[in-house]
């Protein structure tokens, strides 16, 4: 058998036998690690710890200690939930249900569920915990798991696109409970704490509003109940500070039916909005940007060069139509705009860089039951900005705009959680100015000594950024 070397987190190479996996790596470190060991992160990914291993890959050990150990935690509880669902409604027919940053969500069809319904749900759900059930993996034929799923079309979609071609597929096992799953889990319900039923909502299958309409039950879950009870209580001062509220009690903005997701400024309201475009007028001065207008109204040729059509349309976030023969949208970003402008007049390489920013109106078909307040818009107002450089001025352009974005944070008392996005699948243009453009973010980040952390293929398909 031959070996593989995987690398750590402190950038050492461990050496390992060709099919090792996660925990048996744990292992080699370290017995004590071994049996601490709940999953690992991969190459950026979190999986399970029986995941076996392959050379060159970057490995990070899971413990309760972890900061991914929380969304593993969190994984297990919707998995309890599901179960509990069953338990009190037998009829219940699940979708997906996976952690989110605050909690998780399970989606699910076949019930009549509304809020009073929660705590029952929720009671169960304390009941599975307590009877510390392990959570064992288990890994079933492809054919098999499909005639598990014979009435459910949601976890045959899951098998004819997530798991296509995986075979056999794997379950994760609780008691009378099962779930297709790729994991990971914490090893028995007792490891979960204390968990919550927040609210219930309408989702769409996919998040396409052509699909069926399902209910989805939000909920959290910690590893104690001072750390749950901590985050309701922030919860509660939140609701208190909510925009929607404060929007509507100091008559600053308005959503009306009749513009989802556009939102109207009253006079208090614009008049806060007029002191923060001057405010950033400011700040893009001082970069050496210069204001400039575009339309709103485009005709869709504009964005086919860039790749940017194709991306909008692919996801249905454009809005677009057929008029006289050509079709039109309305922008869902400012760069094509930008770039014409850039491209009105001939330009040496001794002009650049040349700077354009725009408090530019952009709309982006949100589906309907993703809109909230001005969180989560169709239309929306950016301070955006463009500036076109040479390869050698990327590391100082970068660093003097994180120099004024730092200024910015501080001065309205906003903490910034910085993450480099790096080239995806879907990337354009050479590896060679990826990467060259890539190290020149990771440097300027550096040169500042600003923490950030690396999401790996995040990058959007034109370019690596921070995020």
């Amino acid at each position: 058998m031959g070996e593989i070397a995987v690398t750590l987190p402190d950038g050492s190479e461990l050496g390992l036998p060709e099919g090792a996996t996660v925990e048996d790596a744990a292992y080699a470190i370290g017995p004590g690690l071994g049996d601490d060991t709940v999953a690992g992160v991969v190459d950026g990914e979190l999986v399970d710890k029986a995941t076996p291993l392959h050379g060159g890959a970057d490995l990070e050990i899971v413990t309760d200690a972890a900061d991914e150990y929380l969304r593993v935690l969190r994984h297990s509880a919707a998995h309890v939930f599901a179960q509990a669902l069953q338990r009190r409604y037998p009829e219940a027919s699940l979708a997906i249900g996976p952690p989110t940053d605050d909690g998780f969500y399970y989606d699910v069809v076949g019930v009549d569920l509304d809020a009073d319904d929660l705590d029952e749900i929720e009671a169960e759900m304390e009941a599975i915990v307590e009877e510390d059930l392990d959570i064992e993996r288990e890994e079933r034929p492809r054919e098999a798991a499909l005639a598990t799923y014979e009435d459910n079309r949601f976890k045959r979609d899951v098998l004819q696109t997530e798991a296509a071609g995986e075979d056999p597929v794997s379950f994760y096992v609780q008691g009378e409970f099962a779930d297709l799953c790729q994991g990971p889990h914490v090893a028995s319900t007792g490891d979960i704490g204390a968990v919550k039923l927040l609210s219930i909502a309408s989702a769409y299958w996919r998040g396409d509003e052509t699909n069926e309409q399902l209910t989805r039950v939000y909920g959290t879950a910690f590893g104690s109940e001072s750390d749950l009870q901590d985050y309701l209580d922030r919860r509660e001062e939140a609701k208190e500070r909510d925009h929607r509220r404060i929007g509507r009690e100091m008559d600053l903005f308005s959503i009306p039916e009749h513009s989802p997701g556009c939102a109207h400024y009253h006079p208090s309201g614009m008049r806060i909005r007029r002191e923060l475009e001057e405010y950033i007028r400011g700040k893009n001065d001082e970069l050496g940007y210069e204001e400039v207008w575009t339309p709103e109204l485009n005709r869709a040729d504009l964005w086919k060069p860039t790749g940017h059509y194709d991306a909008f349309k692919e996801e249905g976030e454009m809005f677009a139509w057929e008029q006289d023969g050509s079709e039109y949208g309305l922008k869902p970003m400012n760069c094509a705009n930008h770039a014409h402008i850039y491209d009105s007049e001939a330009r040496s390489y001794r002009d650049l860089p040349v700077r354009f920013s725009e408090f530019g109106t952009v709309y982006r078909n949100e589906q309907s039951g993703e809109l909230s307040g001005l969180l989560r818009v169709r239309g929306l107002t950016q301070d955006d900005g463009h500036a076109f450089i040479r390869r050698d001025q990327i590391r100082a352009e970068i660093t003097q705009t994180l120099r004024v974005i730092d200024d910015v944070y501080a001065e309205f008392g906003l903490e910034i959680l910085y993450k480099l996005e790096t080239q995806g699948e879907n990337a354009v243009g050479s590896d060679e100015i990826w990467t060259e453009a890539t190290e020149a973010l990771r440097d300027a980040l550096e040169s500042q000594g600003l923490d950030y952390d690396t999401e790996e293929g995040e990058a959007a398909f034109y370019g690596p950024k921070i995020g």
